[in-house]
């Protein structure tokens, strides 16, 4: 659709996150990610290309420690898996 604005897309994308439809990630590449998957999982993602992928590895409950709290309010914990993907190695 060539006629639709990227402020409109990224509006619905926005829109799909406050429903629970999907979410939004900070990688740390410098851009907002979306993901269609909701539910709870973790994510590869390739320092060379970029490419993000979903990583379905069970980790046990991680707290940040009572002495480093400070007031802090943990709302979710994200584990991102850094390295280069099968592609960029070859």
């Amino acid at each position: 659709m060539p006629t639709l604005s990227l402020r409109t897309v990224y509006a619905i994308l926005y829109e799909l996150v406050a429903i629970g439809a999907a979410q939004s990630l900070d990688l740390g590449t410098g851009s907002t990610r979306f993901d269609p998957n909701p539910r709870p999982h973790h994510h590869a993602v390739c320092t060379r290309c970029g490419q993000v992928r979903d990583v379905q590895v069970p980790v046990a409950p991680i707290e940040l420690p009572s002495d480093q709290r400070r007031g802090f309010w943990v709302t979710g914990v994200d584990l991102i898996f850094r390295g280069v993907c099968g592609e960029c190695r070859r």
